[in-house]
């Protein structure tokens, strides 16, 4: 049942990203035990109790927050899945990107969310390293809400000159 959860580093990771939802499974994250401990059960409240999403939540998570899209998929359709390599494939804003080849699903999902994780982290930092020159306010401040429209509007992809006036126009 555990293989259904993300590992405890990617669930570290999924918190830090803000995704504070309610879980199936908790992570004892206790500074005094060796190692982490699974529980299926949140036992009790406390800081230390760290949310596990199913691999399956956190890429809804990531689907619905970041519009980011994915899925596994086997390398060769129609061969014996024991036997077959995997892949993942993630719809990003600039198209779809396969990656590496993983010889178990299990593997691919993992090192998808892991790559989603990457790439969620990238985007955040450059929305709080760019700066608004007319207020100061970073992309990730401005998102939340300005009243300023043309602070907002030089975060904007530039839109190329399509002028067709007659002006212009070789006839």
């Amino acid at each position: 049942m555990k293989k259904e959860f993300v590992t405890c580093e990617q669930a570290l990771e999924l918190k830090e990203l803000g995704c504070d939802e309610d879980c199936l499974g908790y992570y004892n994250i206790d500074p005094y035990l060796p190692n982490p401990t699974f529980n299926l059960i949140r036992p009790f409240e406390h800081e230390w109790c760290l949310p596990a999403p199913t691999k399956s939540h956190a890429l809804r998570w990531f689907r619905e927050e970041y519009n980011l899209i994915s899925h596994v998929k086997p390398l060769n359709y129609g061969c014996d899945l024991k036997t077959n390599k995997f892949v993942y494939e993630l719809t990003e804003k600039i198209g779809t990107s396969s990656y590496d080849i993983y010889d178990t699903y299990e593997e691919a999902e993992n090192a998808c969310i892991d790559k989603i994780i990457e790439l969620v982290r990238q985007s955040l930092k450059k929305e709080e390293q760019e700066v608004c020159r007319n207020c100061g306010k970073t992309l990730r401040e401005q998102m939340k809400g300005c009243s300023e429209i043309t602070c907002y509007r030089q975060f904007l992809p530039k839109q190329q000159d399509n002028d067709t006036t007659s002006d212009n126009l070789d006839l």
